[in-house]
């Protein structure tokens, strides 16, 4: 409910779903290459990413890992690193079997609903990497 208000608040939004932070994702190469910083910052982040994969790995198989929370940094710190499109974003609120879920108006075939959020749609990968390990250096 409280997101269904902050959707509908006409605050000027900015949106990194799932679609998105799965782009933006983390393997042993990563946290290895990460852990070569050898920073208070870096070991920090080594020892969250070395969760989030083990995590991984119980729960789907396979050690890859998205960064959420990065990437809804990044959009704000970095929005040239994403494409965007301006959509209609609502929660809802009332279903059962939908109760929370975001419900983004992308028709093509007749017309939108009036957008109210910024969605990103696609990460520069590489360079949002780059920023990431830039900003594990400790400087």
């Amino acid at each position: 409910h409280a997101a269904a208000i902050v959707f509908a608040s006409g605050a000027r939004l900015k949106m990194c779903g799932l679609n998105l932070t799965h782009q933006f994702l983390i393997t042993d190469a990563t946290v290895n290459s990460i852990s070569g910083l050898d920073t208070p910052q870096s070991s920090f982040a080594v020892s969250l990413m070395n969760f989030s994969l083990s995590r991984a790995q119980s729960l789907v198989g396979v050690r890859r890992a998205p960064l959420h929370d990065p990437c809804a940094v990044l959009a704000v710190t970095h929005p040239s690193l994403f494409d965007f499109e301006e959509l209609s974003v609502e929660v809802e609120t009332e279903s059962s079997l939908t109760r929370g879920m975001t419900v983004i108006d992308q028709r093509t075939t007749r017309p939108r609903l009036l957008p109210n959020t910024l969605v990103a749609k696609h990460i520069d990968t590489p360079e949002a990497m780059r920023v990431l390990v830039d900003s594990l250096k400790g400087h």
